[in-house]
Protein backbone atom coordinates (compact mmCIF):
# COMPACT_ATOMS: atom_id res chain seq x y z
CA UNK A 1 0.00 0.00 0.00
CA UNK A 2 1.14 3.53 -0.79
CA UNK A 3 1.88 6.02 2.11
CA UNK A 4 -1.57 8.05 1.29
CA UNK A 5 -3.55 5.26 1.27
CA UNK A 6 -1.83 4.02 4.79
CA UNK A 7 -2.53 7.24 6.81
CA UNK A 8 -6.22 7.75 5.55
CA UNK A 9 -6.81 4.05 6.37
CA UNK A 10 -5.77 5.06 9.66
CA UNK A 11 -7.41 8.24 10.10
CA UNK A 12 -10.62 6.51 8.71
CA UNK A 13 -10.08 3.72 11.74
CA UNK A 14 -9.65 6.15 14.40
CA UNK A 15 -12.76 8.13 13.06
CA UNK A 16 -15.05 5.45 13.23
CA UNK A 17 -13.36 4.34 16.70
CA UNK A 18 -14.64 8.43 17.65
CA UNK A 19 -17.87 7.79 16.23
CA UNK A 20 -18.60 3.83 18.49
CA UNK A 21 -17.51 5.45 21.39
CA UNK A 22 -19.97 8.89 21.25
CA UNK A 23 -22.56 6.49 20.06
CA UNK A 24 -21.49 4.34 23.03
CA UNK A 25 -21.92 7.38 25.98
CA UNK A 26 -24.67 8.49 23.95
CA UNK A 27 -26.41 5.40 24.85
CA UNK A 28 -25.90 5.29 28.40
CA UNK A 29 -26.64 8.81 28.88
CA UNK A 30 -30.14 7.58 27.31
CA UNK A 31 -30.48 4.63 29.82
CA UNK A 32 -31.50 7.00 32.65
CA UNK A 33 -34.80 4.75 33.83
CA UNK A 34 -32.74 1.42 33.89
CA UNK A 35 -31.47 -0.14 36.86
CA UNK A 36 -27.97 1.32 38.13
CA UNK A 37 -26.40 -2.12 38.89
CA UNK A 38 -27.39 -2.64 34.72
CA UNK A 39 -25.86 0.37 33.78
CA UNK A 40 -23.00 -0.51 36.51
CA UNK A 41 -22.26 -3.97 34.22
CA UNK A 42 -22.23 -2.07 31.29
CA UNK A 43 -19.51 -0.06 32.29
CA UNK A 44 -17.61 -2.80 33.79
CA UNK A 45 -17.90 -5.09 30.32
CA UNK A 46 -17.03 -2.33 28.42
CA UNK A 47 -14.03 -1.20 30.52
CA UNK A 48 -12.73 -5.06 30.85
CA UNK A 49 -13.19 -5.21 26.83
CA UNK A 50 -10.90 -2.03 26.78
CA UNK A 51 -8.61 -3.17 28.67
CA UNK A 52 -8.37 -6.52 26.46
CA UNK A 53 -8.28 -4.37 23.84
CA UNK A 54 -5.07 -2.55 24.20
CA UNK A 55 -3.14 -5.55 25.67
CA UNK A 56 -3.68 -6.87 22.07
CA UNK A 57 -2.52 -4.01 20.50
CA UNK A 58 0.35 -4.10 22.78
CA UNK A 59 1.11 -7.61 22.03
CA UNK A 60 0.69 -6.73 17.96
CA UNK A 61 2.93 -3.77 18.48
CA UNK A 62 5.69 -5.88 20.03
CA UNK A 63 5.60 -8.63 17.19
CA UNK A 64 5.46 -6.46 14.43
CA UNK A 65 8.87 -4.17 16.10
CA UNK A 66 10.75 -7.61 16.32
CA UNK A 67 10.42 -8.39 12.82
CA UNK A 68 11.00 -5.03 12.08
CA UNK A 69 14.70 -4.84 14.11
CA UNK A 70 15.53 -8.11 12.79
CA UNK A 71 14.96 -6.49 9.06
CA UNK A 72 16.90 -3.60 9.93
CA UNK A 73 19.86 -5.56 11.46
CA UNK A 74 19.83 -7.60 8.75
CA UNK A 75 19.64 -3.99 6.33
CA UNK A 76 22.69 -2.78 8.60
CA UNK A 77 24.46 -5.90 8.23
CA UNK A 78 23.95 -6.11 3.93
CA UNK A 79 25.57 -2.77 3.71
CA UNK A 80 28.70 -3.49 6.25
CA UNK A 81 31.49 -5.02 3.65
CA UNK A 82 33.73 -6.63 6.40
CA UNK A 83 30.82 -8.69 7.35
CA UNK A 84 29.71 -9.69 4.33
CA UNK A 85 33.46 -10.82 3.49
CA UNK A 86 33.31 -12.81 7.13
CA UNK A 87 30.32 -14.56 6.29
CA UNK A 88 28.73 -16.64 3.33
CA UNK A 89 25.50 -16.72 1.48
CA UNK A 90 23.86 -19.49 3.82
CA UNK A 91 24.07 -17.22 7.10
CA UNK A 92 21.57 -14.66 5.41
CA UNK A 93 19.77 -17.08 3.23
CA UNK A 94 19.28 -18.34 7.17
CA UNK A 95 18.20 -15.01 8.26
CA UNK A 96 15.81 -14.49 5.65
CA UNK A 97 14.22 -17.78 5.88
CA UNK A 98 13.41 -16.81 10.01
CA UNK A 99 11.63 -13.25 8.43
CA UNK A 100 9.98 -14.83 6.21
CA UNK A 101 9.03 -17.31 8.95
CA UNK A 102 8.37 -14.72 11.57
CA UNK A 103 5.89 -12.75 9.16
CA UNK A 104 3.68 -15.76 7.79
CA UNK A 105 3.29 -16.43 11.94
CA UNK A 106 2.24 -13.18 12.51
CA UNK A 107 -0.36 -13.11 9.73
CA UNK A 108 -1.53 -16.21 10.51
CA UNK A 109 -2.27 -14.67 14.01
CA UNK A 110 -4.32 -11.83 12.42
CA UNK A 111 -6.03 -13.99 10.84
CA UNK A 112 -7.03 -15.94 13.75
CA UNK A 113 -7.65 -12.99 15.97
CA UNK A 114 -9.96 -11.54 12.94
CA UNK A 115 -12.26 -14.41 12.75
CA UNK A 116 -12.80 -14.44 16.44
CA UNK A 117 -13.58 -11.05 16.27
CA UNK A 118 -16.32 -12.17 13.22
CA UNK A 119 -17.90 -15.38 15.33
CA UNK A 120 -18.36 -12.64 18.24
CA UNK A 121 -19.72 -10.19 15.72
CA UNK A 122 -22.10 -13.22 14.82
CA UNK A 123 -23.11 -14.01 18.12
CA UNK A 124 -23.63 -10.00 19.10
CA UNK A 125 -25.83 -9.75 15.51
CA UNK A 126 -28.15 -12.51 17.05
CA UNK A 127 -28.26 -11.44 20.28
CA UNK A 128 -29.17 -7.81 19.33
CA UNK A 129 -31.90 -9.77 16.41
CA UNK A 130 -33.54 -11.48 19.04
CA UNK A 131 -33.86 -8.41 21.47
CA UNK A 132 -35.59 -6.48 18.61
CA UNK A 133 -37.86 -9.13 18.26
CA UNK A 134 -38.48 -9.11 22.15
CA UNK A 135 -39.32 -5.59 21.86
CA UNK A 136 -41.23 -5.70 19.16
CA UNK A 137 -43.75 -8.72 20.73
CA UNK A 138 -43.99 -6.48 23.74
CA UNK A 139 -44.60 -3.48 21.81
CA UNK A 140 -47.58 -5.03 20.24
CA UNK A 141 -48.43 -6.85 23.53
CA UNK A 142 -49.23 -3.01 24.61
CA UNK A 143 -50.67 -1.46 22.16
CA UNK A 144 -53.49 -4.62 22.27
CA UNK A 145 -54.23 -4.04 25.81
CA UNK A 146 -54.45 -0.28 25.54
CA UNK A 147 -56.81 -0.59 22.43
CA UNK A 148 -58.66 -3.12 24.94
CA UNK A 149 -59.10 -1.02 28.03
CA UNK A 150 -60.59 2.22 25.82
CA UNK A 151 -63.02 2.71 23.58
CA UNK A 152 -61.56 3.28 19.89
CA UNK A 153 -64.37 5.34 18.87
CA UNK A 154 -64.34 7.73 21.95
CA UNK A 155 -60.57 8.22 21.18
CA UNK A 156 -61.42 8.76 17.39
CA UNK A 157 -63.95 11.39 18.17
CA UNK A 158 -61.55 13.32 20.58
CA UNK A 159 -58.74 12.81 18.03
CA UNK A 160 -60.55 14.55 15.00
CA UNK A 161 -62.02 17.37 17.38
CA UNK A 162 -58.58 18.11 18.89
CA UNK A 163 -57.47 17.73 15.50
CA UNK A 164 -60.14 20.24 14.01
CA UNK A 165 -58.95 22.98 16.34
CA UNK A 166 -55.71 22.89 16.14
CA UNK A 167 -56.06 23.18 12.34
CA UNK A 168 -58.42 25.92 12.36
CA UNK A 169 -55.84 28.66 14.86
CA UNK A 170 -52.60 27.17 13.52
CA UNK A 171 -50.89 28.46 10.57
CA UNK A 172 -51.07 26.17 7.24
CA UNK A 173 -46.93 26.63 7.06
CA UNK A 174 -46.52 26.00 10.72
CA UNK A 175 -48.40 23.08 10.71
CA UNK A 176 -46.87 21.90 7.55
CA UNK A 177 -43.34 22.53 9.25
CA UNK A 178 -44.17 20.90 12.08
CA UNK A 179 -45.89 17.63 10.48
CA UNK A 180 -42.38 17.66 8.38
CA UNK A 181 -40.54 17.25 11.73
CA UNK A 182 -42.63 14.73 12.92
CA UNK A 183 -42.24 12.52 9.33
CA UNK A 184 -38.47 13.39 8.85
CA UNK A 185 -36.76 12.79 12.44
CA UNK A 186 -36.89 16.32 14.25
CA UNK A 187 -34.44 18.78 13.45
CA UNK A 188 -31.57 17.14 12.70
CA UNK A 189 -33.10 14.53 10.12
CA UNK A 190 -32.85 11.67 11.95
CA UNK A 191 -28.46 12.26 12.66
CA UNK A 192 -26.59 12.53 15.53
CA UNK A 193 -26.21 16.20 16.71
CA UNK A 194 -22.48 16.50 15.98
CA UNK A 195 -23.14 14.79 12.79
CA UNK A 196 -25.71 17.27 11.41
CA UNK A 197 -23.79 20.17 12.87
CA UNK A 198 -20.29 18.31 11.14
CA UNK A 199 -22.45 18.07 7.96
CA UNK A 200 -24.08 21.79 8.38
CA UNK A 201 -20.26 23.34 8.29
CA UNK A 202 -18.47 21.43 5.75
CA UNK A 203 -21.82 22.61 3.51
CA UNK A 204 -20.82 26.06 4.15
CA UNK A 205 -17.52 25.36 3.84
CA UNK A 206 -17.83 23.59 0.17
CA UNK A 207 -19.52 24.52 -2.84
CA UNK A 208 -20.61 21.34 -4.50
CA UNK A 209 -22.15 18.19 -3.36
CA UNK A 210 -19.41 16.15 -4.59
CA UNK A 211 -16.63 17.88 -2.78
CA UNK A 212 -18.43 17.78 0.44
CA UNK A 213 -19.08 14.24 0.60
CA UNK A 214 -15.47 13.27 -0.52
CA UNK A 215 -14.63 15.08 2.79
CA UNK A 216 -17.39 14.39 5.13
CA UNK A 217 -17.08 10.83 4.24
CA UNK A 218 -13.69 10.74 5.81
CA UNK A 219 -15.05 12.14 9.14
CA UNK A 220 -17.97 9.78 9.20
CA UNK A 221 -17.02 6.32 7.56
CA UNK A 222 -20.61 5.04 9.16
CA UNK A 223 -22.45 7.14 6.61
CA UNK A 224 -22.66 6.28 2.60
CA UNK A 225 -22.95 8.93 -0.16
CA UNK A 226 -26.30 7.95 -0.91
CA UNK A 227 -27.28 9.34 2.57
CA UNK A 228 -25.73 12.64 2.72
CA UNK A 229 -26.96 13.35 -0.68
CA UNK A 230 -30.78 12.83 1.13
CA UNK A 231 -29.63 14.76 4.01
CA UNK A 232 -28.48 17.69 1.84
CA UNK A 233 -32.37 17.37 0.04
CA UNK A 234 -33.86 17.01 3.52
CA UNK A 235 -31.90 20.33 5.11
CA UNK A 236 -32.83 22.30 1.82
CA UNK A 237 -36.58 21.42 2.12
CA UNK A 238 -35.79 22.07 5.90
CA UNK A 239 -35.03 25.67 5.48
CA UNK A 240 -37.58 26.41 3.17
CA UNK A 241 -40.28 25.21 5.55
CA UNK A 242 -38.56 27.15 8.67
CA UNK A 243 -38.43 30.47 6.32
CA UNK A 244 -42.04 29.68 5.90
CA UNK A 245 -43.23 29.26 8.97
CA UNK A 246 -40.61 32.20 10.67
CA UNK A 247 -43.02 34.47 8.02
CA UNK A 248 -46.43 33.21 9.15
CA UNK A 249 -45.22 34.10 12.71
CA UNK A 250 -44.39 37.52 11.74
CA UNK A 251 -47.49 38.10 10.56
CA UNK A 252 -49.94 36.31 13.52
CA UNK A 253 -47.40 38.75 15.72
CA UNK A 254 -48.38 41.92 13.66
CA UNK A 255 -52.05 40.81 14.07
CA UNK A 256 -51.76 40.68 17.74
CA UNK A 257 -49.90 43.75 18.29
CA UNK A 258 -52.66 45.71 15.88
CA UNK A 259 -55.52 43.92 17.87
CA UNK A 260 -53.67 44.87 21.09
CA UNK A 261 -53.73 48.43 20.13
CA UNK A 262 -57.26 48.67 19.17
CA UNK A 263 -58.40 47.03 22.30
CA UNK A 264 -55.69 49.58 24.71
CA UNK A 265 -58.00 52.51 22.86
CA UNK A 266 -61.11 50.80 23.93
CA UNK A 267 -60.10 50.65 27.52
CA UNK A 268 -58.52 54.09 27.50
CA UNK A 269 -62.14 56.03 26.27
CA UNK A 270 -64.09 53.74 28.45
CA UNK A 271 -62.11 54.23 31.41
CA UNK A 272 -61.32 58.31 30.63
CA UNK A 273 -65.42 57.89 30.67
CA UNK A 274 -65.82 56.03 33.82
CA UNK A 275 -63.40 58.58 35.84
CA UNK A 276 -65.34 61.83 34.32
CA UNK A 277 -68.52 59.86 35.08
CA UNK A 278 -66.51 59.37 38.73
CA UNK A 279 -65.66 62.97 39.44
CA UNK A 280 -68.93 64.25 38.40
CA UNK A 281 -70.77 62.18 41.66
CA UNK A 282 -68.11 61.37 43.90
CA UNK A 283 -66.72 64.11 46.09
CA UNK A 284 -63.25 65.05 46.16
CA UNK A 285 -60.28 63.28 47.47
CA UNK A 286 -58.28 65.76 50.04
CA UNK A 287 -54.50 64.77 50.41
CA UNK A 288 -52.10 65.26 53.36
CA UNK A 289 -50.49 68.70 52.94
CA UNK A 290 -46.92 66.98 54.94
CA UNK A 291 -46.83 64.77 51.53
CA UNK A 292 -47.20 67.71 49.14
CA UNK A 293 -44.49 69.48 51.02
CA UNK A 294 -42.11 66.30 51.18
CA UNK A 295 -42.85 65.84 47.24
CA UNK A 296 -41.56 69.89 46.76
CA UNK A 297 -38.37 69.15 49.11
CA UNK A 298 -37.46 66.13 46.83
CA UNK A 299 -37.65 67.86 43.53
CA UNK A 300 -35.75 70.98 44.66
CA UNK A 301 -32.88 68.35 45.84
CA UNK A 302 -32.94 66.75 42.04
CA UNK A 303 -32.77 70.14 40.94
CA UNK A 304 -29.97 71.22 42.49
CA UNK A 305 -28.10 67.86 42.35
CA UNK A 306 -28.72 68.46 38.33
CA UNK A 307 -27.36 71.45 38.07
CA UNK A 308 -24.35 70.56 40.15
CA UNK A 309 -23.40 67.77 37.56
CA UNK A 310 -24.14 70.33 34.50
CA UNK A 311 -22.34 73.01 36.23
CA UNK A 312 -18.99 70.20 36.95
CA UNK A 313 -19.62 68.99 33.46
CA UNK A 314 -19.41 72.65 31.97
CA UNK A 315 -16.12 73.46 33.73
CA UNK A 316 -14.46 70.20 32.80
CA UNK A 317 -15.29 70.75 28.86
CA UNK A 318 -13.85 74.11 29.29
CA UNK A 319 -10.56 73.07 31.37
CA UNK A 320 -9.96 70.77 28.08
CA UNK A 321 -10.61 73.15 25.80
CA UNK A 322 -8.02 75.82 27.23
CA UNK A 323 -5.67 73.25 27.06
CA UNK A 324 -6.64 72.24 23.60
CA UNK A 325 -6.22 75.67 22.70
CA UNK A 326 -2.76 76.28 24.64
CA UNK A 327 -1.36 72.66 22.50
CA UNK A 328 -2.33 74.11 19.23
CA UNK A 329 -0.90 77.74 19.73
CA UNK A 330 2.16 75.65 20.82
CA UNK A 331 2.17 73.77 17.82
CA UNK A 332 1.58 76.32 15.62
CA UNK A 333 4.68 78.57 17.49
CA UNK A 334 6.83 75.67 16.62
CA UNK A 335 5.89 75.68 13.16
CA UNK A 336 6.44 79.12 12.64
CA UNK A 337 10.46 79.11 14.34
CA UNK A 338 10.86 76.59 11.67
CA UNK A 339 9.30 78.14 8.72
CA UNK A 340 11.30 81.48 9.92
CA UNK A 341 14.57 79.56 10.09
CA UNK A 342 14.13 77.49 6.43
CA UNK A 343 13.60 80.99 5.26
CA UNK A 344 17.07 82.62 6.42
CA UNK A 345 18.80 79.52 5.26
CA UNK A 346 17.75 80.60 2.10
CA UNK A 347 18.22 84.03 2.15
CA UNK A 348 22.03 83.25 3.40
CA UNK A 349 22.28 80.73 0.03
CA UNK A 350 20.90 83.66 -2.37
CA UNK A 351 23.49 86.14 -0.88
CA UNK A 352 26.26 83.67 -0.84
CA UNK A 353 25.57 82.78 -5.52
CA UNK A 354 25.10 87.04 -5.83
CA UNK A 355 28.20 87.65 -4.03
CA UNK A 356 30.33 85.26 -5.53
CA UNK A 357 32.49 86.54 -8.79
CA UNK A 358 32.00 84.85 -12.44
CA UNK A 359 34.19 82.30 -13.12
CA UNK A 360 35.00 80.93 -9.42
CA UNK A 361 33.33 77.83 -8.53
CA UNK A 362 33.38 76.55 -4.68
CA UNK A 363 36.31 73.31 -4.22
CA UNK A 364 34.24 70.57 -3.85
CA UNK A 365 36.88 67.30 -2.34
CA UNK A 366 37.39 64.93 -5.29
CA UNK A 367 36.82 61.36 -4.37
CA UNK A 368 39.28 58.34 -6.39
CA UNK A 369 36.39 55.89 -6.47
CA UNK A 370 38.73 54.18 -9.60
CA UNK A 371 41.77 53.71 -7.02
CA UNK A 372 39.48 52.52 -4.30
CA UNK A 373 37.61 49.86 -6.46
CA UNK A 374 40.96 48.48 -7.31
CA UNK A 375 42.13 48.15 -4.08
CA UNK A 376 38.87 46.22 -3.29
CA UNK A 377 39.20 43.90 -5.65
CA UNK A 378 43.21 43.49 -4.79
CA UNK A 379 42.10 43.02 -1.27
CA UNK A 380 39.22 40.51 -2.49
CA UNK A 381 41.95 38.43 -4.95
CA UNK A 382 44.19 38.09 -1.80
CA UNK A 383 41.48 37.21 0.63
CA UNK A 384 40.03 34.46 -1.81
CA UNK A 385 44.08 32.91 -2.72
CA UNK A 386 44.44 32.79 1.53
CA UNK A 387 41.07 30.93 1.61
CA UNK A 388 41.96 28.40 -0.72
CA UNK A 389 45.26 28.11 0.36
CA UNK A 390 43.60 27.71 4.21
CA UNK A 391 41.34 24.91 2.44
CA UNK A 392 44.01 22.82 0.37
CA UNK A 393 46.13 22.47 3.59
CA UNK A 394 42.95 21.39 5.83
CA UNK A 395 42.06 19.24 2.70
CA UNK A 396 45.44 17.08 2.79
CA UNK A 397 45.04 16.84 6.71
CA UNK A 398 41.92 14.81 6.36
CA UNK A 399 42.66 13.06 3.28
CA UNK A 400 46.16 12.21 5.12
CA UNK A 401 44.15 10.90 8.37
CA UNK A 402 41.60 9.28 6.51
CA UNK A 403 44.55 7.35 4.10
CA UNK A 404 45.89 5.50 7.86
CA UNK A 405 44.92 1.86 7.79
CA UNK A 406 46.00 -0.19 10.81
CA UNK A 407 45.95 -3.78 10.65
CA UNK A 408 43.86 -5.82 13.32
CA UNK A 409 45.02 -8.44 14.78
CA UNK A 410 43.69 -10.14 18.23
CA UNK A 411 46.87 -11.95 18.60
CA UNK A 412 48.81 -9.17 19.77
CA UNK A 413 47.22 -9.00 22.86
CA UNK A 414 49.52 -11.81 24.30
CA UNK A 415 52.77 -10.43 22.16
CA UNK A 416 55.08 -8.45 23.80
CA UNK A 417 56.10 -4.54 22.54
CA UNK A 418 59.69 -3.74 21.24
CA UNK A 419 59.68 -1.57 24.00
CA UNK A 420 59.76 -4.20 26.22
CA UNK A 421 61.55 -6.68 24.54
CA UNK A 422 64.68 -3.82 24.74
CA UNK A 423 64.15 -3.42 28.50
CA UNK A 424 64.08 -7.35 28.93
CA UNK A 425 67.12 -7.87 26.49
CA UNK A 426 69.04 -4.30 28.39
CA UNK A 427 68.23 -6.15 31.74
CA UNK A 428 68.97 -10.03 31.14
CA UNK A 429 72.35 -8.74 29.67
CA UNK A 430 73.20 -6.65 32.30
CA UNK A 431 71.76 -8.95 35.09
CA UNK A 432 69.24 -6.62 36.50
CA UNK A 433 72.11 -5.00 38.20
CA UNK A 434 72.37 -1.79 36.46
CA UNK A 435 73.44 1.63 38.39
CA UNK A 436 72.40 5.10 38.58
CA UNK A 437 75.70 7.55 37.41
CA UNK A 438 76.05 10.35 39.76
CA UNK A 439 77.94 12.71 37.38
CA UNK A 440 75.53 11.71 34.16
CA UNK A 441 73.44 14.98 34.22
CA UNK A 442 70.57 13.41 31.15
CA UNK A 443 69.70 9.71 30.27
CA UNK A 444 67.33 8.11 27.96
CA UNK A 445 64.08 7.06 29.05
CA UNK A 446 65.17 3.54 28.24
CA UNK A 447 68.55 3.92 30.64
CA UNK A 448 66.35 5.51 33.93
CA UNK A 449 66.89 2.73 36.81
CA UNK A 450 63.52 0.84 37.52
CA UNK A 451 62.38 -1.67 39.73
CA UNK A 452 63.14 -5.24 38.91
CA UNK A 453 61.18 -7.46 36.76
CA UNK A 454 58.09 -9.24 38.29
CA UNK A 455 58.49 -13.32 38.77
CA UNK A 456 55.20 -13.53 36.70
CA UNK A 457 57.25 -11.63 33.66
CA UNK A 458 60.82 -13.42 33.96
CA UNK A 459 61.43 -15.55 31.25
CA UNK A 460 58.45 -13.91 28.47
CA UNK A 461 60.26 -12.47 25.55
Amino acid sequence: MKPNQVQRVETNLTVQQEVFERAYSSLLCGLKYVDKKCIESLKSVHSESEVERKREAQNLKKSLLAIVMVIQKLKHNIKNEHFIENHDTEYFRGQLTSIEENVTSFKGLLVEQIQVLKEEEKDLQHSIDSLHQRLNEMSNTTTTQSENSYSTAVRVKAKSRVCTQTNDSVHPDVHEFHQFLQNNGGHNGGWDTKDHLLFTRFLQKYKGLDQMTTALLDFMPDKTPEEIAQHETWYHDYLTLKDAQRRALKEWRDKQASHKKKCDVIEDTSDYAETSAAQNFQAPIQRDPSIKEKIKKWKEKQEKLREEQIRDLQEKKKQEDELWRKKVAYFEQQRKMIDMKHKEQRKMINKEKSTEPDGVHIVTKHIPLKELWEQDKLYMLRRQSRMQRFSAISRERCTSQTKVHAERDPARLLRPTAVWKNRVRRSLSEDGSKKFQGNQMSLYIADVPRLAIPKWREGLV
